[in-house]
């Protein structure tokens, strides 16, 4: 366990999604994070919850938030927008024998990282609102873990003042002569 780990916060969430059935040569559905639930039920993971349509809803598992102070700007910026969000990222594996083509790879709540795992070719990574609970729950971390480092003035070595010093005496002989 490293020091980052001990001052670090975790908050284990539920993860719901959905599959979406297509019409597409190139795939045959898409799937898409809609909701985080505050607490983890004691529902199996990618149990089916529902299905209208060409739609059918999952619970696919537990995720974990974890809340390190070396993000906090990053959970400031989330939190200062519109709508916080939640982002969910799912992995591709290979199919099952139950067809399911993902995995729940975790949850974040730092805009940083969702943009870098984003970038990512075959990870989902898309968002979903921030509960307040969790949000409530971010901001007090954020405070107590200010990203901001602690204003200084700076002072300047004497080799600099002494040739700023000299720089002003020559300076002012030229305008003499």
């Amino acid at each position: 366990m490293g020091w980052t780990d001990r001052i670090a916060e975790r908050r284990e969430i539920g993860v719901v999604v959905d599959r979406h059935a297509l019409q597409s040569q190139w795939a045959t559905h898409r799937w898409h994070p809609v909701a985080v639930l505050l607490e983890v039920p004691d529902t199996a993971p990618w149990t089916k919850l529902s299905e209208e349509g060409a739609v059918a809803r999952f619970y696919a598992g537990p995720a974990t938030i974890t809340l390190v102070p070396s993000e906090s700007e990053s959970y400031l910026y989330n939190l200062a927008a519109r709508e916080p969000q939640v982002w969910i990222i799912l992995r591709p594996r290979e199919p099952g024998p139950d067809g399911r083509d993902v995995e729940l790879e975790s949850a974040t709540v730092a805009a940083g990282e969702a943009e870098a795992l984003a970038g990512g070719i075959d990870i989902i990574v898309e968002s979903v609102p921030m509960p307040q609970e969790i949000a409530a729950w971010v901001a007090a971390f954020v405070e107590a873990h200010p990203s901001a480092p602690k204003e200084f003035k700076r002072k300047r070595s004497q080799h600099v003042s002494e040739g700023k010093a000299l720089a002003e005496r020559m300076k002012a002989e030229r305008d003499d002569e």
